[in-house]
């Protein structure tokens, strides 16, 4: 397919816009931890502009998130959707039943997703999920400088887990998966620690049942966990539908609320979708 050049030109435009936020978080001395977007491109394809993205998404700590509304402020981002309160127990709560706050530059329109965890649905507890993140680390290196990034086998899990919690929507999520397989060596015994600790084993076998049927002859992920049939049913509707997400209706927040009680086993995780609900204002 040939290329488009303003498309080019807004990839573009959103990879430096990549360089100058992450490089105003480094200069306050905020740790951060890229997600998909620009520097997954880069790892799959060497280049940053090769993998279509909408916004950027960057993980930090929870205790850093006020830091860095600041330093986004600072830069000429508004928040969206929801604000950082300046109530303590607002802000936990926040921290508690949320996992982003989603920015936008005021002339660029360049949207920053701020994440403090990578799901706020997911099925381990998540001070231990954090702990897990921190061990499962690498770097890599771009425009002179170094990120730090989820190895190979968290990586993997999370693309898997983004996909799959989104009822793969977007196909181009699944061919993330297949490629990031074929050009990084996956210890398949720490990848299926990984998907055991997280919970993830519904995940892993709704990206295999995708991946049979859309890209047949892709090498699947370890697993053997049974699936669900509304997932897979609801993930069919998804790929099928004339656009993703498509416009909110009540029936499809049902239909994804549904999805997600069933994603992850166990009745904590459950109370914990409903929670969300609860608070999510």
């Amino acid at each position: 397919m040939e290329e488009i050049p303003e498309e080019k030109a807004a990839c573009l435009e959103k990879v430096g816009e990549f360089i100058r936020v992450t490089d105003a978080l480094r200069e306050a001395d905020i740790e951060f931890i890229p997600l998909k977007g620009p520097i997954l491109s880069y790892r799959l394809y060497g280049d940053p502009s090769v993998r279509y993205f909408h916004d950027l998404d960057i993980l930090i700590a929870p205790t850093e998130t006020g830091h860095a509304k600041t330093v986004l402020e600072n830069n000429g981002y508004v928040s969206t959707e929801r604000v950082w309160p300046e109530d303590e127990n607002r802000q936990r709560r926040l921290l508690n039943y949320h996992h982003d706050i989603i920015f936008i530059h005021q002339v660029k329109q360049i949207k920053v997703e701020l994440h403090w965890r990578l799901r706020h649905r997911q099925g381990l507890d998540d001070k231990k999920a954090d702990l897990l993140i921190k061990q499962n680390l690498s770097e890599t290196e771009y425009y002179g400088r170094s990120f730090k990034v989820l190895d190979s086998e968290m990586e993997l899990l999370y693309l898997v887990m983004h996909g799959g919690s989104h009822q793969w929507g977007r196909l181009s999520w699944l061919h993330d998966v297949i490629e990031f397989m074929k050009f990084h060596e996956i210890n398949e015994a720490k990848f299926r620690r990984l998907a055991d600790d997280f919970h993830a084993g519904r995940f892993i076998a709704l990206c295999n049942a995708v991946m049979t049927e859309y890209f047949p002859g892709a090498v699947t992920l370890p697993g053997h966990t049974s699936l669900p049939a509304y997932m897979v049913r609801l993930t069919g509707e998804r790929i099928t539908a004339d656009e993703y997400p498509g416009p909110f209706s009540v029936k499809k927040s049902i239909q994804n609320l549904r999805f997600s009680l069933i994603a992850y086993p166990g009745v904590t995780y459950k109370f914990k979708v409903i929670g969300n609900i609860i608070f999510n204002r």
